[in-house]
């Protein structure tokens, strides 16, 4: 699926959204409602919200029309599980999970173990530098394109979050207008709305600092570099240029 080369969510909720379809895809259908309905109902309106938006963006990649056709009816139930509603039947045959890791998870793993929630300065400009100082330039340019690919998605998310913010007392009319009314009356705002809101600012932080910090360093780091090579090759050529004058 080309769309496992995208990041949808940032963390740990990322990691598990993605292993979570690839066993839904793979189980058999009298399980597979049951497993999707305990999973959703775990989820908060913001970590729901980039499930659906991966499965939408893993729905469009699909090539398999059995996969497709789950994955469908995945998007379809999850909504009715939200809304309290009858779910539709599974499709008859599970599809075998064929997700494979990719640069692009394993960078997103990467970041999310060095940079995200770290709060010692320090150690995430060290492991930053060290990174750098072991690769070239190609595998530079793949890095920056994955970190800019999870500040995009990163974007969606907040944005899919916000809008969701008048849903935090509850899916229905009346609750969305009661929602709304005690927000304009008060001037607050629904404390687990805000504190999602603000993991995800704060994992958008964490990905642009790593983004700048790369601008930053990189070009210092090679500028080192080419400095030291210059250093070795005159200093290789020293004992011939002896070597010619005697």
């Amino acid at each position: 699926m080309g769309f496992w080369d995208q990041l949808v969510q940032t963390g740990s909720a990322y990691v598990k959204h993605v292993t979570t379809i690839r066993q839904l895809l793979a189980a058999p259908p009298e399980t597979r409602n049951a497993k999707l309905t305990e999973y959703v109902r775990g989820l908060s309106d913001a970590s729901f919200a980039g499930f659906k938006l991966l499965l939408f963006n893993v729905l469009s990649e699909e090539k398999s029309a059995q996969a497709k056709t789950i994955l469908g009816m995945l998007m379809r139930n999850s909504d009715a599980v939200r809304k309290g509603e009858p779910l539709t039947e599974t499709v008859a045959s599970p599809v075998e999970a064929t997700v494979s890791s990719s640069p692009f998870d394993a960078d997103l793993a990467f970041v999310n173990q060095h940079w995200v929630k770290n709060p010692d300065a320090e150690k995430k400009r060290t492991a930053l530098v060290d990174f750098l100082i072991g690769i070239d330039e190609p595998r530079y340019q793949q890095f920056m394109t994955h970190l800019l690919q999870m500040e995009t998605n990163q974007e969606g998310n907040i944005r899919a979050h916000k809008a969701n913010e008048l849903n935090s007392w509850g899916r229905y009319f009346e609750d969305r207008m009661a929602y709304f009314n005690a927000r304009q009356r008060t001037g607050q705002r629904d404390p687990k709305f805000m504190a999602g809101l603000r993991e995800l600012e704060g994992g958008m932080a964490d990905i642009r600092w790593v983004i700048k910090s790369c601008e930053t360093f990189w070009p210092v780091i090679q500028q080192k570099k080419q400095a030291a090579a210059t250093r070795r090759a005159a200093a290789a050529a020293r004992p011939n240029e002896l070597g010619v004058s005697t």
